[in-house]
């Protein structure tokens, strides 16, 4: 079932301001004459009202149960009744009425009065070229509200979404076969998945390989991904890997085997070892077509163009960074996501929100005929910054709350849709000082990447603040925040909320490294020209200072 809160789906605002009840449920004088002509008792006008006015802003009748208490209070105020007068308890057939009367006031058709038949068309034609169920049901509300029909209850939309989804892409399917030739089958039946050794070992995975197996795959499972991917393992699987010769490959669980997977589609398809590749646009074609499938909510890189590898022979994560290793599909399921433990929900999830703001706050590159020539990462534009606030939002809403609850189904679900966003920003946009930094860090430290860029974030904001006053702004707006000026510090307090250190200190790195830790992030130039304000080495060591004790005032 689709999430309501992931659709348009008109509900109340549970605690709406002044300003929203006067505006969206105030009566005019023809709704007040309209509520006194139909009904004779107080209760029963205030009924009415609550009928006619959340119908207006909902597109449906509540329950009115349903109905805040700062409506009811509202519309009791506008038809001027004492505190005593409370809604009445009609009969169905009278509340029926009460429905008609307002439809007909309203000038809008019941659903069952040939709203099925709109709502099953928009959504047919909508599956042509979308998948998701909740973009489905947006298409049907978006048509109903059009045509002046009254909406159903959500479940009928999500089923009627799901079953023609179905319908659709079995047709599609069945096309699609009837047009390849046996031989064309036989390669698609060749299968590698990447994974590592914990989630191989799972019973619910054995039994997806037996299925895929007793339905005529090939099957083969490269399970020795390591955290960070050292190079030699990539390396490893991929020379294990060309004897079967795989057509699709399919990399599942965390971002290391996503990485991993990359890697893998990338050596089977042009040879050579991962060294060949390292930086930007060094991927001389396509690769073998990759199927991502994330198992946290953090890297984003079943949408990204990079593979992050860890090199023994540098000291330093290194990267490959092609639009060639962005995968052909990405599968993002939250219920994968619903066992991972709150440590590493709020580790992945503080770096994707890392990413997002490092996208939003990017600088702005001029707009040359050579520029996506020349760059992976063209640097932040209207639709990086889109996919980036989303991110932000739907991760300040939802991180807290995964991390808290596991097994609550919609923070997962705004978690992983915003590391899929932020993915989708920084993809474009790049990231920058706080990931130049890190690498370095994590280096010395041992972390994980996701501490370490969340931990150094606010103090990347802080060096950056003079430059980013209107992102600042935005992502205030963005996160329900009263002003630009509360952002970083709401950022720090959620980060230590769930456990990320706040300082360099804390996060395990030597004092006496900081002079190294300098030098070797701004030799990161590709991240450190990102910047939204230049940052010389100078300026690197005041900015690791006050990482490392905590005090701001070094900045000033």
């Amino acid at each position: 079932m689709a999430s309501i809160e992931r659709t348009a789906y008109p509900q109340f605002k549970r605690n709406p301001v002044v300003r929203e009840l006067v505006a969206a449920y105030t009566p005019t004088d023809a709704e007040l004459a309209f509520i006194t002509e139909s009904a004779r008792q107080p209760g029963h006008r205030l009924t009415l009202a609550m009928l006619l006015k959340s119908f207006q802003r909902l597109g449906y009748f509540p329950a009115i149960d349903d109905v805040p208490a700062a409506v009811v209070r509202h519309l009791r105020n506008a038809l001027r009744y004492r505190v005593q007068i409370k809604p009445a308890d009609i009969a169905p057939n009278k509340r029926y009425r009460y429905f008609q009367r307002i439809r007909n006031y309203l000038q809008v058709r019941a659903y069952a009065d040939g709203g099925l038949d709109v709502a099953a068309r928009a959504i047919h034609e909508a599956a042509a070229v979308m998948d998701n169920p909740a973009d489905l049901i947006n298409v049907a509300i978006e048509q109903l509200v059009r045509d002046r029909i009254e909406l159903p209850a959500f479940s009928a939309l999500d089923r009627l979404a799901r079953r023609i989804r179905t319908l659709v892409n079995g047709r599609y399917f069945a096309l699609i076969d009837a047009r390849l030739t046996a031989d064309e089958k036989q390669r698609l039946d060749e299968l590698l998945v990447v994974t590592d050794a914990r989630l191989a070992g799972d019973s619910q995975f054995q039994a997806m390989l037996a299925d895929l197996n007793d339905n005529g795959l090939a099957v083969q499972v490269e399970s020795g991904t390591l955290p960070d991917v050292p190079v030699d393992n990539a390396l490893a699987a991929s020379q294990a890997a060309r004897g079967f010769a795989p057509d699709l490959v399919v990399g599942i669980g965390g971002g290391s085997c996503l990485d991993m997977a990359k890697c893998v589609a990338l050596l089977l398809t042009h040879g050579g070892q991962p060294q060949d590749y390292y930086g930007e646009l060094k991927v001389p074609g396509p690769i073998l077509p990759l199927i991502a499938m994330p198992t946290t909510a953090g890297t984003g890189s079943e949408v990204t163009p990079v593979a992050v590898l860890s090199d023994s022979a540098r000291s330093l994560k290194v990267g490959i960074s092609s639009p060639h290793l962005v995968p052909t599909a990405a599968i993002c399921d939250p219920d994968l996501t619903l066992s991972c433990p709150p440590g590493l929900t709020a580790i992945a999830g503080a770096d994707a929100l890392t990413h997002a703001i490092e996208a939003f706050t990017a600088i702005r590159r001029p707009v040359t005929a050579t520029l996506t020539q020349e760059r992976v990462f063209v640097g932040k534009n209207a639709l990086s910054d889109q996919f980036a606030l989303t991110a932000i939002r739907l991760l300040w809403q939802g991180l807290e709350r995964a991390c808290r609850t596991g097994a609550d189904a919609d923070a997962r679900a705004q978690v992983m849709q915003g590391a899929l966003f932020a993915g989708l920003a920084f993809g474009v946009a790049g990231t920058a000082a706080a990931h130049a930094i890190q690498y370095p860090v994590g280096a010395l430290t041992h972390t994980a990447h996701g501490a370490g860029v969340a931990c150094l974030m606010p103090w990347v904001m802080e060096w950056n603040r003079p430059a980013i006053a209107p992102e600042l702004a935005q992502i205030a707006e963005a996160m329900g925040l009263a002003s630009a000026d509360e952002v970083i510090p709401a950022v720090r307090s959620l980060f230590s909320r769930i456990g990320i250190p706040e300082t360099l200190s804390g996060l395990g790195l030597p004092e006496d490294q900081i002079g190294w830790v300098a030098d070797q992030s701004c030799g990161i130039e590709r991240l450190i020209q990102n910047n939204p304000r230049p940052i010389d080495r100078a300026d690197m060591t005041r900015l690791l200072q006050a990482a490392f004790s905590g005090d701001a005032r070094i900045l000033q």
